[in-house]
């Protein structure tokens, strides 16, 4: 995963960019480099450290929201970031939604599961699969949904990604 390798010119932008890769696959919380000083360089060889510093591999996150028309919403979410060893993501939801509000007619419930595969058949690509369960009674009509979908993304630049991918409900 690493985008540097032994015998290549040092670049001070290219070892950044591979700093920032580790960064993006979301297992670690930071990633210092360390390069020795000048008087240790042999050789014109520059030995670079990366100091890996992993997240927590669980979190739990809480939420609640509140509309006037839709009332209260509250759920919590899990996630693992590095479900296989490969920096995989394993994300579960459950929110209860449309506690009392003025257009609904009963409680609902979102539920879902994301599954995220990086560096899927190359750097930059991630594979996506994703369910969700939805239910919710509103004054204007009721849904029970399921939705499947599975997706491919690859990013383009710091500021671009492409995906495309297939949803069934």
């Amino acid at each position: 995963r690493l985008l540097v390798h032994a015998g290549e010119t040092y670049s001070p932008s290219e070892v950044e960019r591979a700093r920032a890769g580790l960064l993006a696959q979301k297992v670690f919380t930071k990633v210092p480099v360390r390069l020795p000083p000048r008087d240790e360089v042999k050789d014109d060889r520059i030995p670079l450290v990366f100091v890996a510093v992993e997240r927590a591999s669980h979190t739990v996150n809480l939420n609640a929201a509140y509309s006037s028309d839709l009332g209260v919403s509250a759920g919590a979410t899990w996630t693992d970031r590095n479900l296989f060893g490969g920096a995989e993501q394993l994300t579960l939801n459950a929110n209860v939604i449309n506690v009392g509000g003025t257009a609904s007619s009963g409680v609902g419930y979102d539920l879902g599961a994301q599954l995220t595969k990086p560096d899927f058949l190359a750097n930059n690509q991630s594979l996506q699969f994703s369910l969700v369960a939805l239910k919710q009674q509103l004054e204007a009509y009721d849904q029970v949904a399921a939705t499947g979908g599975v997706s491919v993304s690859r990013r383009r630049s710091s500021v671009w990604n492409v995906s495309a991918g297939v949803t069934l409900e």
